[in-house]
């Protein structure tokens, strides 16, 4: 079972993660991005992650849907969180000034 899970894991990362070329194709208009390939490699991840068999394949789909969603919902708690952070030191260091001011 460990060894399944670990090759599945590894189809997923090669199909999601295309291998780095140095020598990057240009075209005239100067982008670099090579649009076919990567639909089809999307493609491709898709079809693999729905042919999983299990709650793999049930899951597989969900969470490729949902990561984008995740990403910016948790950087908008983190930006929260650094502002309630700001805010409370700034408070902290207004009232600080206002003690020893008035002794």
């Amino acid at each position: 079972m460990h060894d399944t899970v670990t090759a599945t894991q590894a189809q997923i990362c090669e199909i999601s993660m295309p291998q780095i070329q140095d020598d990057a194709k240009s075209y005239e208009d100067g982008s670099t991005i090579d649009w076919l390939h990567e639909e089809f490699t999307q493609r491709e991840r898709d079809h693999f992650l729905r042919s999983q068999r299990g709650a793999a394949g049930l899951l597989g789909p969900l969470m490729n849907a949902c990561t984008m969603w995740f990403v910016v919902v948790f950087t908008g708690v983190g930006i929260g969180l650094a502002g309630v952070s700001f805010s409370v030191q700034a408070h902290t260091i207004q009232f600080s000034l206002r003690i020893d001011r008035h002794g």
